[in-house]
């Protein structure tokens, strides 16, 4: 008979996990800022208990001057981690702009060339922008970098339509074996990749979410303006809603 899961374990796991998720990655830059951060608490209890049971104004100078350069310390590290940070966002960043630029259509062309050793440039960039996002450390640079993301996948979306199949391939046993005759087919690997950043991410949070006229505003922009037509179109709209 199998046991249950321990509920106390699971959550001191999804915790231990959590925990972990905020120190990756895993630089020595990064645990010794957390190792720092630790022992700046345990010095200031220490000096506090220090302070309340001992009389003696050397005692205090000397904790002061250690707790000083331990503030400075901690400074330095921070300071170092954040430029760390802010180098793998920026390359992060610079990748997807190029991975973008790699396939935009130049001059008079409406579509991307359909060349496999492009179409696999692009797919590396955007493999190489994700590999770098995820070794920024600071969390404003990780929420930056999904803006971005979501930016260039509007860019994406713009040029990546439903070609036909012969835009792939000219046939498609080529994706097998083909001649030097024939056009390479674009490679699946590639395919992949960018059909894969292309499509909406669930994980995205959507500022937009919560946006919505109220039922007093559109029946005031009905009446008042400034655009009567879209307020007669939503409370057609929501009446259609309430009949559904």
């Amino acid at each position: 008979m199998k046991k249950k899961p321990n509920k106390t374990y699971g959550f001191l796991r999804s915790v231990a996990n959590r925990a972990l998720e905020r120190v990756k990655p895993f630089s020595l830059i990064n645990i010794l800022f957390y190792v720092v951060i630790l022992a700046l608490v345990g010095m200031s209890v220490v000096f506090f208990i220090v302070f309340l049971n001992s009389t003696e104004g050397e005692g205090y100078t000397r904790f002061l001057i250690l707790l000083t350069v331990s503030v400075t310390l901690l400074t330095l590290i921070y300071n170092i981690r954040r430029h760390i940070s802010e180098d793998y966002y920026k390359e992060a960043k610079e990748h997807l702009k190029k991975a973008f630029e790699t396939l935009e259509p130049k001059g008079e062309e409406k579509i991307p060339k359909n060349d496999r050793f492009l179409w696999l440039t692009c797919a590396r960039f955007l493999k190489t922008s994700e590999r770098f996002s995820k070794r920024i450390i600071m969390s404003s640079h990780k929420d930056m970098y999904i803006e971005d993301r979501q930016y260039w996948r509007v860019k994406f979306m713009e040029i990546i339509r439903d070609f036909p199949s012969e835009y792939y391939a000219e046939d498609p046993e080529h994706l097998i074996m083909h001649s030097s005759g024939v056009r390479s087919p674009i490679a699946e690997s590639s395919l992949y990749v960018i059909y894969g950043f292309v499509r909406w991410d669930d994980k995205y949070i959507d500022p937009l979410n919560n946006y919505r006229f109220t039922d007093k505003e559109i029946m005031d922009m009905s009446i008042h303006g400034p655009s009567r037509g879209l307020g007669d179109l939503l409370s057609e709209h929501r009446k259609l809603k309430k009949q559904g």
